[in-house]
């Protein structure tokens, strides 16, 4: 009896951060289908955690990985209403893309072990059926990210879930999902590097909102304008310049809020010199996912350029126009 799981990885456009700090505020987000996280679980005679990552750039500690494997474990089975504590499993978990680096790995990790946990569920004739499966299996996810994030929005692990560009907004009774389209500029995803853990760099933002409450009243009002904007910029194929001026409009607000680093900066400086419209950080900041806006014919020849540099670029999104 084997549970299996699998799931995506995803980026954040445009409203990271305001989307998990000021309910009022949405963002939007994409998956990454070609990034993937597996997770695979069955019984066993004794307690076993095998984790694999494929990306070759990445370097992690195991151990503190498969404590974080084993605390989501619990924390997914008590969500899922799955008594284990007296059973013995192995868990084998997988990813290929780069981890803690907004990329999505903690979302596509909680999606995957929460399939894969509703997936020996249901292989248990005496369990009895959970009454939203899909709405269960996000909520189990949500928990488990909330081991990574502190209070996540719950974003990236309903676009991991999904597997669809989302624009997202929180919401006490049920959160707000609306599926969206890119059919303006393809989005080229490269990583800028490690950085500090995703619920650090989520305190220093929560600690700037409440010290400079005007100035960030200011960056709300911005960015709910640039999220409002961008949404209606992505569904036309013309709309390359007012789609980059939003981006440059969201990625000079991250920066004042610190989540910017020099590499990000000759990252993006860089990719402009080659055809890229804009670019911005993309998730949590700091380090890691950075986006860049490029017209598609122009796509082929500024990824080679980034190549060339030596800026590893973890994705394409298309766009579909």
């Amino acid at each position: 009896m084997i549970g299996n799981g699998k799931s995506v990885g995803k980026f954040i456009f445009i409203g990271e951060h305001f989307v998990a700090l000021e309910p009022e505020i949405g963002a939007i987000a994409f998956p990454l289908l070609e990034l993937e996280s597996s997770v695979k679980i069955q019984f066993s005679e004794k307690s076993q955690i095998l984790f694999n990552s494929t990306y070759s750039k990445d370097s992690f500690d195991l151990e503190a990985v498969k404590n974080y494997i084993a605390r989501s474990t619990r924390i997914a089975c008590d969500s899922l209403r799955l008594s284990f504590s007296q059973q013995p499993l192995k868990l084998e978990s997988k990813i290929n893309f780069p981890i803690s680096r907004g990329f999505g790995s903690s979302g596509s990790f909680a999606v995957s072990l929460s399939k894969a946990l509703y997936d020996l569920r249901t292989q248990l004739n005496q369990v009895w059926e959970l009454t939203n499966p899909e709405e269960e299996i996000l909520k189990s996810a949500l928990n488990v990210e909330k081991i990574f994030h502190g209070t996540p929005s719950g974003i990236d692990s309903t676009t991991c879930f999904y597997e669809k560009g989302i624009y997202f907004k929180q919401s006490q009774n049920k959160n707000k999902i609306q599926f969206l389209e890119n059919k303006c500029s393809d989005i080229i995803l490269v990583d800028s590097g490690e950085r500090e853990l995703t619920e650090t760099l989520i305190s220093n933002v929560r600690k700037y909102k409440d010290s400079k409450p005007v100035q960030w009243s200011n960056f709300k009002k911005r960015i709910s304008d640039a999220v409002t904007t961008a949404s209606i910029a992505l569904q036309n194929s013309n709309s390359h310049q007012l789609l980059s001026e939003t981006i440059n409009e969201s990625h000079a607000i991250l920066t004042e809020l610190g989540l910017s680093t020099s590499t990000i900066l000759e990252i993006i400086e860089f990719a402009k010199s080659k055809g890229a419209l804009s670019g911005k950080v993309s998730g949590s900041g700091g380090g890691g996912a950075v986006l860049l806006l490029s017209k598609p014919e122009q796509t082929s020849k500024l990824v080679q350029s980034l190549i060339d540099r030596n800026i590893p670029v973890i994705s394409i999104y298309k766009s579909k126009n």
